[in-house]
């Protein structure tokens, strides 16, 4: 890639825009990995895909049906994304009804799933695509930097 690349220069503007945030946010994310070497998690199966649907329901039984990112791990890696939604959570109490958050788990799981994402458009913008597809995917970095990701970054210090 050239370094007049319009694409190129496009995500350098959006990453000196969020640079502060994105150093601040990785600076919070080393500093939750020591945390969490400290902490004695209780772990279930969790997706790692925390929008996406995982699971089908018969009358009479519940099935996983997508096993892509499938790990033991603290449930905040996937409750994360719902834990502000009162009837999820109702739902999920009444199969744990101990379930109480963990801070620093949750804290983490934002922080590293931000960082996965980050990850994932690198690569498709800096990836061997279409001039189109890759500048298609520096708009989506962008709505994604100001959109759903913002308020759970909030409070990541």
């Amino acid at each position: 890639m050239k370094g007049g690349d319009a694409v190129i220069q496009r995500l350098q503007k959006l990453l000196f825009k969020h640079e502060i945030d994105i150093r601040r946010h990785y600076t919070a994310l080393q500093r939750l990995v020591k945390e969490c070497l400290d902490n004695n998690f209780d772990l279930v199966i969790t997706h790692g895909d925390a929008g996406g649907n995982v699971l089908m329901k018969s009358p009479t039984d519940l099935f996983i049906v997508d096993w892509d990112e499938i790990l033991l791990a603290p449930p905040e890696r996937d409750l994360w994304f719902h834990d502000h939604q009162p009837e999820f959570m109702i739902g999920y109490r009444s199969v744990f009804p101990h379930y109480q958050a963990n801070e620093i788990a949750r804290k983490y799981c934002i922080c590293k799933q931000h960082f996965d994402y980050m990850t994932y458009y690198f690569a498709e913008i800096l990836g061997n695509f279409s001039e189109e597809y890759r500048s298609a995917k520096v708009g989506e970095f962008e709505d994604y930097f100001d959109g759903w990701i913002k308020p759970y970054l909030r409070n990541i210090k």
